[in-house]
């Protein structure tokens, strides 16, 4: 059956690119009015997926209390089996992440991705792989990214092939690679958090002036983005005194 159309200014594909660009507290902003659209016209998926990325953004911006809400919400919803219907498990893991559950996180993702293989959503299955990878589990996913990439090719495919490849075997030249990828696409959070990784390899390889190059790099990526953080970002390498 055809879906309902949202009206005009209803708020997902704005709020999407937002969310892409790292533009988490507009993007946020665009999802609750989908979320309110939605409601009116009573659109299920469309509700689902405002949640969803209600429950990613304000956890990207430290609103805890609208995260674990909106993480409530998307699991209290009946199943619909619609439009990304494995994508409300990113949501839900988003959420988890804003209390500090990363186990549970993970938990979500993993299910996500699996439901999203069986559905042969390809792409959605990388980027619920990638997101394990960014709370770290690319050990674990890998292989899959690379089997599930072979299948659906893209410049955003072979940038968190090229990340998750880094964060697995801790490899300079991938995270590299993933931060140019991710600047040029435009996804100045992915980039900021390739850049912060590759910042911790170089410090491990006693290279400290080139650690603080990506470091900052990094910050340069999400300086105007309001706030944002991520675990990644978090966890970023601090700035260094210089020797006598």
């Amino acid at each position: 059956l055809p879906m309902p159309q949202l009206p005009v200014g209803a708020g997902l594909p704005g709020g999407r690119g937002l969310l892409f660009a790292g533009e988490t507290a507009e993007a946020r902003l665009w999802f609750l009015e989908a979320r309110s659209v939605s409601e009116r016209i009573r659109f299920a998926p469309g509700r689902r997926v405002a949640l969803c990325g209600l429950a990613i953004s304000a956890a990207q911006v430290g609103d805890r209390e609208t995260a674990r809400v909106a993480g409530q919400a998307l699991a209290e919803m009946p199943d619909d089996h619609g439009l990304l219907w494995p994508e409300r498990r990113l949501g839900r893991a988003w959420s988890a992440v804003g209390d500090e559950r990363l186990a549970e996180a993970m938990s979500e993702l993993r299910a996500g991705a699996d439901e999203a293989r069986d559905r042969g959503e390809v792409l959605l299955q990388i980027e619920l792989l990638y997101e394990m990878a960014r709370l770290g589990g690319a050990a674990q996913v890998a292989a899959e990214v690379t089997e599930a990439a072979a299948l659906a090719d893209g410049p955003l495919t072979a940038a968190r092939r090229s990340f998750v490849d880094g964060m697995a075997r801790s490899d300079q030249v991938a995270l590299a690679a993933a931060e140019k990828q991710f600047a040029n696409l435009g996804a100045w959070v992915a980039a900021a958090e390739s850049a912060a990784e590759l910042g911790r390899v170089l410090q491990r390889l006693g290279r400290p002036r080139d650690a603080q190059g990506a470091a900052h790099r990094g910050a340069q990526y999400v300086a105007d983005l309001g706030g944002v953080t991520t675990p990644l970002l978090a966890a970023a390498p601090s700035q260094v005194d210089l020797s006598p």
